[in-house]
């Protein structure tokens, strides 16, 4: 297994009482670099020979990428995010009108906007959690998380209202 893959299995509780189609799906959905089928296999306590086959319907359906790196003869899959983010969008507009979008991106633009002047930066990444105080890095890495999460949010309800507006024309 290559050790871009081996913390998966400490994140992702496999048994053998699930079916092999849902154990392939958590696995690679929970992969941050796409792995080949014997690792993937591996970690959703499968062979290989069953593994493979699930992974090209789940690429089928667009819900995770194959690509092949470095010249790789054998392919590798990971998440398709993009997936993700339609998903995400698709539920934010069929769960609240265009109107409560608006007033919920008003809030979270707020929010983001009292982070830019806590820590003196337009954007998370450019945040500095420069301290030797446990529990403020700590409060810090919270903060990180919940902004990023916030601006996740944001581009997700644009992309719902962006969707809202077509379905409505």
């Amino acid at each position: 297994m290559s050790e871009d893959t081996s913390d998966i299995s400490d994140t992702i509780k496999q048994t053998t009482d699930t079916p092999p189609i849902y154990r392939v799906y958590d696995t690679v959905i929970g992969l941050d670099t796409p792995a080949p089928v014997p690792d993937i296999a591996d970690l959703a306590l499968c062979s290989e020979e069953k593994a493979a086959p699930l992974l090209e319907i789940l690429h089928e359906l667009r819900i995770i990428t194959k690509e092949y790196p470095d010249n790789a003869d054998t392919p590798h899959y990971c998440r398709n995010d993009t997936f993700f983010d339609w998903k995400r969008a698709t539920t934010l507009a069929e769960e609240f009108d265009s109107e409560e979008l608006d007033e919920i991106h008003t809030q979270l633009r707020a929010q983001i906007k009292t982070f830019q002047d806590i820590y003196n930066a337009e954007t998370v990444d450019q945040m500095s959690i420069n301290t030797t105080h446990q529990g403020l890095q700590e409060h810090m890495r919270e903060d990180a998380e919940q902004w990023a999460l916030m601006e996740q949010t944001c581009a997700d309800i644009a992309f719902a209202q962006q969707l809202l507006e077509h379905r409505d024309s």
